[in-house]
């Protein structure tokens, strides 16, 4: 199937599973109603989850998504941190 490949397939973890979603020219996944700020970079073979806000924090390369859902994130040490917002201060 090409995946892993250069010129192949582009596999995202998604739900904790691999799968193909193809040749992508981006090599990413992002869910719809997701945004990127300025200066954020996302590592090749990454899902962005629908309706995630992604901000750069320390850094501006995204290389691990785990925990990463819906709401605000700034970019630190290549993961993605919450950042508090309106509806979550004390």
């Amino acid at each position: 199937d090409g995946a892993g490949r250069p010129g192949g397939a582009v596999q995202v973890v998604d739900g904790g599973r691999r799968r193909s979603v193809g040749e992508l020219p981006c090599g990413i996944a992002v869910g719809p109603g997701a945004w990127l700020g300025a200066d954020v970079t996302v590592a090749a073979g990454r899902a962005i989850p629908a309706h995630a806000r992604l901000t750069a924090g320390d850094g501006s390369l995204l290389r691990r998504t785990e925990g990463l859902r819906e709401g605000l994130f700034a970019i630190v040490d290549g993961g993605a941190r919450p950042l508090p917002t309106a509806s979550t201060k004390p």
